[in-house]
């Protein structure tokens, strides 16, 4: 894991990865979906690590065409000097599928 701090140096470490990945289909044009990715430092797993999940709905539109919805959460336990530990993004898109 390299993680590079702009202006406060940086931080490197072996990191294990520990992850998953959950599609559900209830009804056939709709998908739901879970992605959860932990990354901990192999000296301090508790202490030293980096979170990232995402959770959302996929709608088939038309034919390949679909809308989604997602949020997004990446968390690092030992930020950057005055960085926030957690940051947040909801995304709306389109995308086609092939």
């Amino acid at each position: 894991m390299y993680e590079d701090f702009k202006n406060n140096g940086t931080d490197d470490h072996l990191a294990a990865r520990l992850a998953y990945h959950v599609d559900w289909t209830p009804i056939k044009p709709l998908k739901l979906f879970h992605n959860l990715e932990y990354l901990p430092n192999i000296t301090d797993w508790f202490g030293d690590y980096n979170l990232n999940t995402d959770v959302g709905l996929r709608a088939t539109v038309y034919q390949g065409f679909f809308a989604e919805a997602r949020i997004e959460l990446r968390y690092d336990s030992t930020p950057a000097p005055g960085a926030k530990k957690e940051d947040v993004r909801y995304l709306l898109g389109v995308g086609w599928s092939f």
